[in-house]
């Protein structure tokens, strides 16, 4: 029941289900049948939502799309499984809205994408491929243990500079060997 809770949440922060309705399916005991009785979705689309949580997780031909590692505002990160070689990687996934995607931002995903991969750095991700499938946009990437920096620093606070220097020097060395492509 957790499950049909989060999923009906999902649903209602999508505005793909007004919130009085969601309520209504969950107090019924039985989200997915009292929906379809009620003629708010399709037994087809209730399906389709579980298996892409509400439309947030895509399912794709190419990959296996597992956990999500995390999210900002134009993509969101999942690990997956490349189903051609059985390669663990990072799928960063361009977001989808309520109306699909502006070409504006599809353009701009597919450009940084192409910059990344040409870039062969050790101190940086290796992209591995850009493509679409399904009106999903996405880019394949080397997975990289051991969360962000981002993360480290809110966990930890400040950074002494003693162990801050090598991670920007590394940085400042990364940025230097991408200026020349």
């Amino acid at each position: 029941m957790n499950h049909d809770l989060r999923l009906l949440a999902m649903l209602v922060h999508q505005r793909k289900l007004d919130e009085s309705v969601a309520r209504a399916a969950m107090q019924s005991g039985d989200p997915r049948r009292w929906l379809i009785e009620h003629g708010k979705c399709s037994a087809l689309q209730w399906q389709q939502w579980l298996a892409t949580e509400g439309g947030t997780r895509p399912v794709l031909a190419r990959y296996e799309v597992q956990e999500l590692l995390g999210e900002g505002g134009s993509a969101r990160v999942f690990a997956a499984v490349d189903r051609t070689d059985q390669r663990r990687l990072a799928l960063k996934v361009l977001r989808q809205s309520e109306g699909g995607v502006r070409k504006e931002q599809i353009d701009a995903f597919v450009r940084e994408a192409r910059n990344a991969a040409k870039l062969n750095d050790p101190r940086l991700v290796q992209v591995y491929d850009v493509g679409a499938d399904k009106g999903y946009h996405f880019l394949s990437m080397e997975l990289v243990h051991g969360g962000s920096l981002a993360r480290v620093l809110r966990a930890n606070g400040a950074m002494p500079w003693a162990k801050a220097m090598p991670i920007l020097r590394d940085i400042a060395a990364a940025q230097i060997g991408r200026a020349h492509v």
